[in-house]
């Protein structure tokens, strides 16, 4: 009969089981959650980098698609001005040493 506890200590006891189970779960989820947002905390930042860059891709693409239509234009007019001159170049030409132009000899 000494076991036997008054109404009183078993209040207590279960009070302080209580308080520990309590302050075991705060620590542990406390520290889930401190080591989440140490590992994940920055996710917003993240987030806001990654529109960042993706805008700074579509940018580079707008650049690189203009770059590329002007590449093809000046291309296209090279291509022309050789055509152009291809057509006047067609016109006799000095020959080397020993040729003809236009049955000439030339020396």
């Amino acid at each position: 009969m000494a076991d036997e506890k008054t109404p009183q200590q078993q209040v207590k006891e279960a009070i302080w089981w209580y308080t520990q189970v309590i302050v075991t779960l705060a620590a542990v989820l406390g520290a889930g959650y401190y080591i989440g947002y140490m590992r994940w905390g920055d996710a917003t930042k993240l987030r806001k980098r990654v529109t960042q860059l993706e805008q700074d891709v579509v940018k580079l693409r707008n650049e690189r698609e203009s770059l590329n239509s002007q590449l093809a234009l000046v291309s296209r007019d090279r291509d022309d001005c050789k055509k152009a001159a291809g057509g006047s170049a067609a016109a006799p030409t000095p020959a080397a040493k020993g040729g003809t132009i236009d049955g000439v000899a030339v020396e």
